[in-house]
């Protein structure tokens, strides 16, 4: 028998060639290992596992985004992609009879919150079935975004409308009653006349100071008086605020001569009544200058400048349409709906209309009072006037009689003017104390309606725009896809190669070592 061939010994330096023998000899086997890898793999994805088809449609959002109450967030368009109600809807117009669960697990969202964009993948076994998920999920989506606006905008329209239509009439009133407030009470005019009667006051108590300083020889008792109206103490002198005979010091039952005191008290009385007389005239011929001013400026410009804006006004308003008509889509099965809205121009211009004819009214109101105040006031000039002329023949050789009555008559003027610019002061101060309540009352009422107000002109300026602002701008219709994106059998056979070859090689390596250090049995001698 030959000898047995020595076996190959392992050290540890590396031998290549040693290496390279091992698999040579274990060709067979790595071989083999490959071939049943590939094998496996190409079973596996030609036969076991299932294609999958996918195919992605996108869209830009609505300009919305949640502003003004309209729309929603990135985040709310994100999760309204993969909602019930959208799945429910596709699931419907397709005729699926799988659950809404199992199809929202066919869809994958995402979204671009720089670009605000949205996009969805479907995937399916077929890929008619991947392009109609894709192709029915924008439609829904679409669908569902757009009701969900188009409902948010009617909801605050609604709630607008009915706001500015529960504060306009108060508001109106309130405006109403302000205006027909200022047209019954002048406050403007009061105070001129205040003004005026103040200023003549001042100038009276000027003119009697003046007479006080010269000696004019008037009596001691007459003087005492004159003193005490310049005191702002003649009130309590002749009662009511018009002196009188008892007031005057030296007149009345103290009196040393009752002859004397008849005679003064007849002289006071008289230029008391005539001083009256004249002030009622002065008063009455400044009244009418500033009356027949007034009047001209009335009729020469205001009215008919205000008639002429009412006249333009009305046909603007002739020619505006009282309200809009709207169709929605309803969101229950979406058929078209009729919504009727104010013309918000409407209006403003019937608000505008109305403030002038107002206005207007007050101003012919004022104008014929003061054609009537005219001529009153013409009539009692003419008779004060003809009763002075007549008591001044009497009295004008009587000079010292003459200065008497007059300074007598500038005291009880003065008396006069305070009374009447007391009294017109206090009804003054009760007037504006009712007009600013008045006015109060307006402005909390415009601060209710006027933001009311501004927010349905705000809806109904984006109306004619709504379809625009709820509708997505599909930028990335779905494709059929041609391929499937699993299972990719080229690259699996590839890498299951790969993986076969690996594992063979580690065996045949495997082997080698295990040969090379198992001792062998020697052979039997015979």
């Amino acid at each position: 028998m030959t000898a047995p061939q020595p076996r190959p010994e392992w050290d540890d330096s590396i031998d290549l060639r040693k290496w390279v023998d091992a698999l040579i000899r274990y060709k067979f086997l790595i071989v083999g290992i490959v071939v049943a890898a590939v094998g496996v793999a190409a079973v596996f994805s030609y036969l076991v596992q299932t294609p999958r088809f996918e195919s992605t449609a996108g869209a830009v959002l609505p300009p919305a985004n949640g502003e003004g109450g309209l729309g929603l967030s990135l985040r709310g368009y994100r999760e309204l992609a993969t909602s019930t109600v959208v799945i429910e809807r596709m699931r419907q117009n397709l005729g699926l009879a799988s659950a809404p669960a199992l199809i929202r697990n066919q869809l994958e969202a995402s979204t671009d919150e720089k670009e605000r964009y949205i996009s969805v993948t479907a995937s399916a076994e077929t890929s008619e079935e991947a392009f109609s998920l894709a192709s029915q999920w924008i439609e829904s989506y679409g669908e569902k975004v757009r009701d969900d606006i188009q409902i948010q905008f009617s909801a605050q329209k609604e709630d607008a409308t009915q706001k500015v239509n529960a504060l306009l009439p108060e508001f109106t009133a309130a405006q109403d009653a302000l205006a027909s407030f200022d047209l019954d009470n002048p406050l403007g005019v009061r105070e001129g006349q205040l003004s005026a009667m103040e200023q003549e006051l001042a100038s009276n108590e000027t003119r009697l100071r003046l007479l006080l300083a010269s000696d004019t020889g008037e009596d001691p008792a007459v003087r005492a008086y004159l003193q005490a109206i310049l005191s702002d103490t003649a009130g309590t002198l002749g009662g009511g605020g018009t002196p009188g005979v008892s007031g005057l010091p030296g007149v009345g039952a103290d009196s040393a001569s009752e002859s004397n005191s008849a005679t003064l008290a007849e002289s006071i009385f008289d230029e008391l009544s005539r001083g009256l007389e004249e002030a009622r005239l002065s008063t009455l011929e400044k009244e009418l200058v500033q009356s027949e001013s007034r009047l001209r400026l009335l009729t020469g410009t205001t009215i008919p400048v205000e008639e002429a804006r009412l006249i333009s006004l009305e046909k603007f308003l002739q020619a505006e349409p009282q309200t809009f008509e709207t169709e929605m889509l309803s969101p229950d099965d979406g058929s078209p709906i009729g919504i009727t809205t104010l013309n918000p121009v409407y209006l403003k211009l019937r608000q505008r209309v109305a403030d002038t004819s107002i206005g207007l009214d007050s101003l012919k109101k004022e104008a014929s009072e003061l054609s009537a105040r005219i001529s009153f006031l013409y009539t009692e000039s003419d008779l004060l006037r003809r009763k002075l002329a007549a008591g001044e023949a009497a009295d004008i050789s009587k000079e010292e009689a003459g200065n008497l009555k007059r300074t007598l008559a500038l005291a009880s003027n003065i008396t006069f003017l305070r009374q009447e610019t007391d009294a017109i002061r206090r009804q003054l101060a009760v007037d504006k104390q009712a007009r600013q309540d008045l006015e109060q009352e307006v402005q909390e009422l415009k601060a209710l309606y006027q933001p009311a107000q501004d927010e349905l002109d705000r809806l109904q300026e984006i109306e004619p725009r709504l379809a625009t602002i709820s509708s997505l701008s599909a930028i990335r219709e779905p494709a059929l896809p041609t391929s499937p994106v699993s299972p990719q059998r080229t690259r699996n056979i590839m890498l299951a190669g790969a993986l076969g070859l690996m594992l063979g090689v580690f065996a045949a390596l495997f082997l080698e070592f295990y040969r090379s250090t198992t001792p062998s049995v020697p052979a039997r001698e015979g």
